[in-house]
């Protein structure tokens, strides 16, 4: 297989995948950060790899998917805790 050919079976496992996280996460949001894993500060490493960042990663594909209404109603249902601060924007 070329390298291109491997680029192109990757990026459409990568769609599939995003397409099932999407019909996931329309009907259950991900809660925000600081209360799916309130032991993380927001700069802990744990946003960086494993559980936390798949965990970013599902948020910001519900996000991309919701419209602006969507997501000041769901800024307004979680707001940033003082030190998460800015963290919406």
């Amino acid at each position: 297989m070329t390298e291109e050919e491997n680029h192109v079976k990757a990026e459409k496992i990568r769609m599939e995948y995003e397409k099932r996280i999407e019909k996931d996460v329309i009907n259950n949001p991900p809660k925000p950060p600081w209360l799916a894993f309130p032991d993380y500060d927001r700069f802990d490493i744990g946003w960086r790899m494993g559980i936390g960042e798949d965990h970013l990663y599902k948020l910001s594909i519900y996000f991309r998917i919701i419209d602006d209404q969507g997501f000041e109603s769901y800024k307004k249902k979680y707001p940033a805790p003082d030190d998460w601060e800015g963290w919406y924007n």
